[in-house]
């Protein structure tokens, strides 16, 4: 037991000692383009795939606007509402499944109070 507290206690100061070096600006201050090779690598590693789609003006604003309020870049957020759509977050359909049914639950309601 007392090995695992001196592990946590070491990773703690560890994390502290970090936390501190961004804060004055030791880790941070400067940045550096990632080369196109380094680019390359991370969009395979990701598997991600560069598309280009046209949207109304009136949505990339809207996604803009989201976006800020998520503290990300619209094109991040994009990509995670998409992925969220398509993926149900984690559970393929499952969100375009539970639609389905709210919809077909207030479809039988509707029929059964006559539309009241």
């Amino acid at each position: 037991m007392k090995k695992s507290n001196g592990k946590k206690r070491n990773k703690e100061q560890k994390l502290l000692a970090e936390a501190n070096d961004w804060e004055t600006g030791k880790r941070g201050l400067q940045s550096t383009l990632a080369s196109g090779e380094d680019e390359a690598a991370l969009d395979e590693a990701m598997e991600l795939q560069m598309i280009s789609i046209r949207l109304p003006q009136s949505v990339v604003e809207k996604l803009k606007t989201l976006a800020k309020k998520e503290g990300i870049g619209y094109q991040p957020y994009t990509r995670q509402v998409l992925i969220h759509h398509t993926q149900g977050d984690g559970d393929s359909g499952k969100l375009h499944d539970l639609d389905a049914r709210l919809r077909s639950v207030e479809q039988a309601i509707f029929k059964k109070t006559g539309g009241r």
